[in-house]
């Protein structure tokens, strides 16, 4: 069904739904799939958080180390661990503001700058952020399927989540200097 929408849409689509704003670079139309996709992942967000750590862990094994409360838990006992949930509850409420602001760019601005300073002091780097978008778009292709997670889907994750790291990254920086 979303090739079949992704194809149809464009004639009834609103003047300006392709043209990016100024501030994010994102279109209405790729603001709209990320907020209309994400809808159905927070709809189990507990669930869906733990999932997508345990797939985090499973691409970067090393960074389950970076995380005090359950660094030493076996990978089959954190699927239960308190830590690990409350752990990914914030990132996947993190992602909620992100998305739910994607219309607002002076509050986007303002919840990831707050994002980028709280990780500075734990020494998480660019690069940390920019595999957790890598593991964040699979597990929204596993998650939804092909017909939700077409191709245009994946570039406006893809497009959101640089915009999003980008400036996550300029805050981590500032604190380093």
């Amino acid at each position: 069904m979303g090739f079949v929408v992704s194809k149809i849409w464009p004639l009834w689509s609103p003047a300006g739904y392709d043209v990016p704003d100024e501030a994010t670079g994102l279109t209405p139309r790729q603001k709209n799939i990320v907020q209309n996709t994400w809808k159905i992942v927070r709809a189990d967000t507990k669930k869906n958080g733990i999932a997508f750590f345990m797939r985090f862990f499973e691409a970067h094994p090393e960074y389950q180390k970076l995380f005090k409360g359950f660094a030493d838990v076996p990978k089959s006992e954190l699927p239960k661990n308190g830590k690990l949930l409350g752990h990914a509850l914030s990132v996947m409420y993190a992602i909620n503001s992100i998305v739910d602001n994607l219309n607002d760019p002076e509050s986007l601005v303002q919840v990831l700058e707050k994002i980028g300073i709280s990780h500075g002091p734990r020494k998480i780097t660019g690069s940390h952020f920019q595999n957790l978008a890598i593991v964040l778009i699979n597990f929204l292709k596993e998650a939804l399927g092909p017909s939700l997670m077409d191709a245009t889907a994946e570039e406006a994750w893809r497009k959101s989540l640089e915009v999003a790291n980008s400036l996550i990254i300029k805050a981590l920086e500032m604190k380093d200097s």
